[in-house]
């Protein structure tokens, strides 16, 4: 059945055997089609079709969980709906120009292998608690973002993604896990958690002001990027899989939380305070630069030498240490306060232009 611009019916339309089509690709305005359910723009209501030809403006098309399907979208920025079960690698979803989104209405399970006949979709969104796997047939069909639901998320990729956590629930995790050791993660609005201790590559996250203030970061092994702007959260990063040497960075008002680090940190770019516990360094040395506002160091373990920068510490503003480490501090135009530490203690001063004191 193929529909000019404009063309309705009040009846039905019943496809017969075989494959049979529903052609809106002359329409100029966005259709809605739900095979699931028989409603489609222009009529009085179809069944017995399996295949759809969108518009060329903005089209939702919802598939059935039980046939073997052909939806196309065409031009504009179209809605793909199918369920976790409905989406088997025999079914086949092009998304056409523009940026067209996939949309899985049930929680599940979801495998690279569904996406076997998905072309030029560009992102996914999930709902509820979901797991995905993301790897040669979710790149091939062109997928870059996946917008999570609201329930514990879990994606496991063979490539670099955007994952959006807007719908995250504050209490509520997202685990991030790479097939291969340079794939990368970019994390945005998050209020939740992210457990990333099964990454290698490179992680940027970009918080959301969350409701209860507290954010979690569980870090890989690789370079991180941490930014959150609301100062009223806290983030707190357990740096356990951080490698040494290697960087944690922060931007933002927030305060900040740093358990078990032993690669290198920067705050150049943090407002808020930080907290930060090292654990034992394998090269016997860790890096930490401040940012301006007040700032605790606890290091733990006898023969690490922790070198903290405290260029940027605003003046009259305290950094506070304590623990057996070694601590060395340059730079230092604020204040200190080292009553709780074991180790030696070598403090090399900046210029206080304010009040000439320290």
């Amino acid at each position: 059945a193929q529909f000019t611009s404009g063309d309705s019916l009040s009846s039905t339309l019943a496809g017969n055997t075989g494959n049979d089509t529903l052609d809106y690709s002359a329409y100029s305005s966005a259709v809605t089609v739900n095979l699931a359910t028989g409603a489609a723009t222009g009529t009085g209501g179809i069944s017995g079709f399996e295949t759809v030809l969108g518009s060329s403006a903005a089209d939702t098309l919802t598939a059935s969980s039980s046939a073997v399907e052909n939806l196309q979208g065409n031009a504009g920025a179209d809605t793909f709906n199918v369920t976790v079960a409905g989406l088997t690698s025999a079914d086949t979803i092009v998304g056409g120009a523009d940026a067209d989104t996939l949309v899985f209405t049930s929680a599940g399970t979801i495998t690279d292998s569904q996406f076997t006949n998905v072309t030029t979709v560009e992102t996914v969104t999930l709902t509820g608690a979901t797991t995905i796997s993301a790897s040669t047939e979710a790149s091939q069909a062109g997928i870059a973002t996946i917008n999570t639901g609201t329930g514990a998320t879990t994606v496991n990729s063979g490539y670099d993604l955007t994952v959006n956590a807007a719908s995250l629930a504050d209490n509520a995790s997202l685990t991030l896990s790479g097939i291969a050791s340079t794939n990368d993660f970019t994390v945005t609005n998050l209020s939740g958690s992210v457990l990333a201790g099964g990454t290698s590559g490179t992680l940027a996250v970009t918080t959301a002001d969350a409701t209860d203030n507290a954010i979690g970061v569980t870090t890989g092994s690789g370079t991180t990027t941490i930014t959150a702007s609301a100062s009223s959260d806290t983030v707190t990063t357990d740096a356990t899989k951080l490698g040494q040497n290697t960087l944690l960075s922060f931007f933002g008002a927030a305060k900040q939380i740093v358990t078990n680090l032993v690669g290198n940190l920067t705050g150049a770019n943090l407002t808020g305070t930080l907290n930060v516990s090292t654990a034992d360094a394998g090269d016997e040395a860790i890096s930490i630069t401040t940012g301006t506002a007040a700032t605790t160091i606890a290091g733990s373990s006898t023969s690490d030498t922790i070198s903290t920068d405290a260029a940027l510490l605003a003046q009259d503003t305290t950094l506070t240490l304590s623990g057996s480490s070694k601590e060395v501090v340059t730079n230092l135009v604020g204040d200190i306060s080292a009553t709780g530490l074991t180790g030696t203690l070598t403090v090399t001063a900046g210029d206080n232009t304010n009040d000439n004191g320290i």
